[in-house]
């Protein structure tokens, strides 16, 4: 039961995390799907995935930072929604990366879990792991260098990436909740 909660946990962090649906009131814009709770969703699985994170108390404590850095952000879109400064564009930089790797590793683990399940989604979370490690890297490049010019070129990559990698959640959230399905009928609990 711990891991099924655990994958739900994860499914529902990462449609937080990677899916925004904004609201305008007054001209400014409110994603009423904070990326925060998507991370503090991440901590709260940490738990029950039980030994799967043996070894990595850093995963434990990765949302956490993220939390608190993207929920200051999400305030800061709705008090101050014209800050926008090269440290801002820098700390998110950050935040991209960060997330990036805890992503890599997490699928790492959904990965192993699904194999010690006999699961077939083994293979295509793999194949999510790498895409999303690629689609990260470039989006976070194009991002850094769009201002450099070639602003036509740039944005277009930048949007494929981004159609890419939103194409890929929706299947990562298909895989995961598959593979909860799995879970439950799997004798590895």
């Amino acid at each position: 039961m711990q891991l099924r909660k655990a994958i739900s946990l994860v499914a529902f962090g990462f449609l937080f995390i990677f899916v925004n649906f904004n609201l305008t009131f007054n001209g400014t814009a409110i994603n009423i799907m904070p990326e925060f709770i998507g991370w503090i969703l991440m901590f709260l699985a940490f738990a029950p995935l039980g030994s799967y994170m043996e070894g990595k108390r850093y995963m434990q404590w990765i949302p956490i930072i993220m939390a608190v850095f993207t929920a200051v952000f999400w305030i800061l879109g709705i008090v101050k929604p014209e800050l926008e400064n090269p440290v801002v564009s820098a700390i998110q930089t950050i935040l991209n990366i960060v997330s990036a790797i805890y992503w890599f590793i997490m699928f790492t683990v959904l990965e192993k879990l699904a194999d010690d399940c006999g699961s077939n989604k083994s293979s295509t979370l793999h194949i999510i792991k790498i895409l999303s490690l690629v689609l990260y890297i470039i989006i976070t490049v194009v991002a850094f260098f769009i201002g450099e010019g070639n602003f036509g070129f740039m944005a277009t990559i930048f949007a494929i990436s981004g159609i890419g990698l939103l194409v890929l959640v929706i299947v990562a959230l298909f895989v995961l909740f598959g593979l909860r399905k799995e879970i439950n009928r799997s004798d590895i609990l």
